[in-house]
């Protein structure tokens, strides 16, 4: 079914929910000119995968150079063996350059915390500290047994850097936000491309501000599906004692 796509000439972005996937794919499209189009998320194919309007027209953006949106942990046959049609296409993908992008745990929960709060308000009535103890809900279905949402986030993270660590550039949240330039000079020369010549500062969260701005009053292009502060720290506003216990019993 995807035989006529390309193979090499992608960049799959893989991540936890909430860890900075969208600064990530905002930095990429908006200083790689080559990649200054549609965006591809495995995510959503995954959730179409009955439909095959979508599927079809996802097959037709990857016949052309594309950044691949994945929150799919490490463990790809176990995460996507229930659908051979898309295990297929994500090994064949997994040839292209892979950067995986990930955040403070802590922060990451927070985050996570607030995006549920969001989406789905008259289902959600639990506390933080029941949010983070309680069985992970994302994803259940592509391990064994069952984790909660630190153990979640921390078997996501011990996936990817077990993964084959030659072909995967990781990257910080707290590194894009901190030393944007200098990140984007490394993630260039892993991709072995140039960057545009007028280059974007795509991050627009207040804990940037004490760092210099690059061509700051370009207008840039956002995929973010729900931006909220994007705070490095932001967990000391949520996390009590007994929380940080619990999070470090396990990490």
């Amino acid at each position: 079914m995807f035989e006529n796509i390309i193979l090499d000439k992608h960049i799959v972005v893989a991540s936890h929910r909430r860890s900075g996937t969208h600064l990530t794919i905002d930095a990429l499209k908006n200083n790689f000119q080559q990649y200054n189009n549609m965006y591809v998320s495995i995510t959503e194919m995954y959730k179409n995968r009955h439909n095959p309007k979508f599927i079809s027209e996802s097959r037709n953006l990857l016949r052309s150079s594309r950044i691949i949106k994945m929150h799919s942990h490490g463990n790809i046959e176990a995460f996507y063996g229930d659908c051979p049609m898309l295990l297929d296409l994500v090994i064949k993908l997994l040839s292209s350059k892979i950067i995986y992008v990930y955040r403070d745990g802590r922060d990451v929960l927070t985050s996570l915390y607030f995006y549920t709060k969001k989406f789905a308000p008259e289902f959600f009535t639990e506390s933080f500290k029941e949010f983070i103890r309680a069985t992970n809900n994302f994803d259940a279905h592509t391990y064994h047994g069952e984790m909660n949402r630190v153990e979640y986030w921390q078997y996501h993270l011990k996936t990817w850097f077990e993964f084959n660590r030659n072909k995967v550039f990781y990257v910080s949240f707290e590194d894009l936000v901190k030393n944007y330039s200098d990140t984007l000079l490394r993630i260039s020369s892993f991709l072995e491309l140039p960057l545009s010549d007028n280059r974007i500062d795509v991050r627009i969260s207040s804990a940037s501000s004490s760092n210099a701005k690059i061509n700051s009053n370009h207008e840039f292009c956002s995929t973010s599906v729900y931006f909220r502060k994007g705070v490095i720290g932001d967990y000391k506003n949520l996390f009590s004692k007994e929380d940080f216990d619990f999070f470090y019993s396990i990490t």
